[in-house]
């Protein structure tokens, strides 16, 4: 049973390969009395069937009132799952969220043996540590959101330290049994100890790194209010970004973590090619509660910004990002639909 203290809603932001399943499993045991909730999307058989609906209109603009009441008629409830923190940013109090961090070194390689053994993943580490979606996976899980504002953030190598703050706070005693490491095979088990490859990793997750790094010697549970490292600029920022065939380039960007209007630079390969601000209305934004104001639409003349290249870099990826930030909103732009635009 829960202490007085707990909060009447928890949300667990469960990032993969951080001994999130133990913590998960810990956190449904002792909170006996929460309606537990597991949003791991909507084919996975890990989410709870009982709430399947439900958490299918969570992305709905003209639902998302009544799943917000449907949550609410609970009278405690644990939402946990593979979930970014900011699909229900907007719907939770800060500190109700809960995430554990993890080395990122180690956490890409436990997921790249995760991927070998259990989807037959055969392509070389290299390739794999190369991929956009795999690359500073713990920023994207929190993006969009202040994770200094949330009631728990733990680190995965001080389990030990941290589960009895969380038990703390929550009132209860939590045991974390550590059921989820893996068992690495001899290339797995190879790849840890190279040092050149574990420092190639760290920089191709340079934003992990940085989280990682920030709030590793504080203490979890305790109001954070030092700045966030420059790698980290524009974290808060989450947005969409396309390109219509007459070369418009439109989309959205909201910064979550402190509601400034976001501005933005449009890179052609690593090349500034212009700056917008993200200071348009936009109806559904206000709806789908992703902008307090509606604010955070933009728009920009990519073709004509494109055409002023010298004809060889016409074609180079074109990506949005926050100014002074590492991480692009999503919708990079690749050679093919910028030859669709650019009328070849």
């Amino acid at each position: 049973m829960s202490g007085s203290s707990a909060p009447r809603e928890i949300v667990f932001v469960h990032i993969p390969k951080t001994a999130g399943t133990a913590v998960r499993s810990a956190l449904v045991k002792a909170l006996s009395d929460y309606e537990t909730v597991f949003d791991y999307g909507p084919k996975s058989p890990a989410t709870s069937e009982a709430w399947r609906e439900a958490l299918a209109v969570a992305d709905n603009p003209m639902a998302l009132t009544g799943f917000r009441q449907a949550i609410a008629d609970v009278d405690r409830v644990l939402l946990a799952g593979h979930f970014p923190a900011f699909k229900y940013w907007h719907l939770f109090a800060p500190e109700s969220f809960i995430a554990i961090l993890r080395d990122p070194v180690e956490r890409v390689l436990s997921e790249f043996s995760h991927h070998r053994g259990r989807y037959g993943y055969e392509d070389p580490i290299e390739v794999f540590i190369e991929r956009p979606r795999l690359r500073n996976v713990m920023a994207r899980y929190l993006r969009g959101t202040d994770p200094r504002r949330f009631g728990f953030i733990g680190i995965s190598e001080r389990l030990e330290r941290d589960i009895p703050r969380l038990s703390e706070r929550l009132g209860v005693k939590l045991k974390v049994p550590r059921t989820n490491i893996g068992v690495h095979d001899e290339v797995v088990a190879g790849h840890m100890k190279d040092a050149a490859l574990r420092q190639l990793i760290r920089e191709l997750n340079a934003e992990d790194q940085a989280l990682y790094d920030f709030f590793l010697d504080r203490a979890p549970g305790q109001t954070v209010r030092d700045a966030l490292p420059g790698v980290l600029a524009g974290l808060g920022v989450i947005g969409r970004a396309r390109v219509t065939l007459d070369g418009e380039l439109l989309g959205w960007a909201v910064d979550g973590a402190d509601e400034t209007i976001v501005e933005l630079e449009v890179l052609s390969g690593e090349r500034v090619i212009g700056r917008i601000r993200a200071d348009g209305f936009g109806k559904w934004l206000l709806m789908r509660q992703l902008s307090r104001n509606g604010i955070g639409m933009f728009s920009f003349d990519l073709k004509s910004a494109l055409m002023g290249l010298p004809e060889a870099e016409r074609l180079a990826t074109v990506t949005v990002r926050p100014v002074g930030g590492q991480m692009p909103i999503a919708g990079t732009l690749r050679e093919k639909r910028l030859s669709l635009v650019l009328g070849g």
